[in-house]
């Protein structure tokens, strides 16, 4: 498709993430192809048509502005004046009112939030954050309004997958841990990787939009493929890497102590990209520590410097090289800012 191109196991990797978890976020310079990807995957799933008219049952493009404080700006709020629940013209409520019937969620829903940290995420998204977790996914969102219409549940079937496109200059916002701890970060500015090898699978006869149960069965958290037990194993190599930087720098104990819901969502996605990517492994590690560890990178000083060095050190001799990428590109743009480094 037009935009930017990606090889199989990019694609697979991205589907991975969109199907465990409930936020994607993409990150990279302008014109890298962030939106143009979410768009493309979107038509690929038989969700969305670029070329038709009137808006999309299962996609929405909601361009995100600067100034956003909370959730009235994204979903609406109670007009107490008016005794209505009035919906803001990003269009959500309307999608999320649309997706809440059962007949509705056999193919997955995508919000697409381009330029997301044009406002803080956590902020205008915060309805949401709770439904990331399983155990809150029945969770309702109180819109205030009296009556039947109070509660809407747009997490109830699965369905809903949100991915958000962010870039790093100084009009946008940082990310939260709060939020990083929920949602991958797939880097685009990683051009020149090699993504190759045999990815295995099942072939599917496509017609029209591609399931959600489908989508499951090959990539969500209770995937076919993650019966393998793959998980664990790659996980404890990748925390070799890891270590490799605490070691040398406790202070980044802050950033790299992995626990409970992150050290699960890594494991989860290893059982399922380390069988799909069943030639070269490693791939599947590096994307686990390019996407949910070393985006919560954050620390000053030399002990700090030393420690990414010798992380960057080693994920090229472990054939990490997204990852290594990204650790040069923190050292490089920390060095330029006195000895400050961070993915974001």
């Amino acid at each position: 498709m037009e935009g930017r191109e990606l090889s199989d196991i990019e694609v697979a990797n991205l589907l991975i993430c969109m199907q465990q978890n409930m936020l994607t976020i993409l990150q990279g310079r302008p014109g890298v192809g962030k939106t143009s990807t979410a768009i493309n995957v979107a038509t690929a799933l038989g969700i969305y048509n670029p070329i038709g008219s009137g808006p999309s049952l299962d996609f929405l493009n909601v361009p995100v502005a600067r100034g956003w404080t909370g959730s009235r700006d994204l979903l609406g709020f109670y007009n107490g004046l008016r005794g209505t629940f009035q919906a803001s013209k990003t269009g959500l409520y309307e999608f999320l009112i649309n997706g809440e019937d059962v007949k509705d969620s056999a193919s997955v829903r995508v919000v697409l939030l381009d330029e997301a940290n044009l406002s803080p995420i956590e902020h205008y998204w915060s309805d949401f954050i709770g439904l990331t977790d399983k155990e809150g996914r029945d969770r309702p969102i109180d819109t205030g309004a009296h009556g039947l219409d109070r509660y809407i549940y747009p997490a109830k079937y699965n369905s809903l997958r949100f991915i958000a496109t962010i870039n790093n200059d100084s009009t946008t916002e940082n990310l939260s841990p709060r939020l990083l701890s929920r949602a991958p970060v797939i880097s685009m500015d990683n051009v020149k990787v090699a993504s190759e090898g045999y990815l295995g699978g099942h072939l599917i006869e496509m017609e029209g939009a591609l399931s959600l149960s489908a989508l499951e069965a090959m990539f969500g958290r209770t995937a076919e493929y993650g019966d393998n037990g793959y998980g664990g194993d790659l996980y404890e190599e990748l925390q070799k890497v890891i270590d490799t930087g605490l070691n040398i720098s406790p202070s980044l104990r802050e950033s790299l102590l992995l626990e409970g819901r992150k050290q699960q969502s890594i494991i989860k996605y290893l059982d399922v990209a380390g069988s799909i990517m069943v030639e070269n492994k490693a791939q599947a590690q590096d994307f686990a520590l390019a996407q949910f560890v070393l985006p919560h990178l954050r620390g000053e000083g030399e002990k700090v410097r030393q420690a990414l060095s010798a992380m960057a050190d080693q994920a090229k001799s472990n054939n990490l090289e997204r990852s290594a990428q990204i650790l040069e590109r923190i050292l490089n743009d920390g060095d330029s800012y006195l000895n400050s480094y961070s993915f974001l």
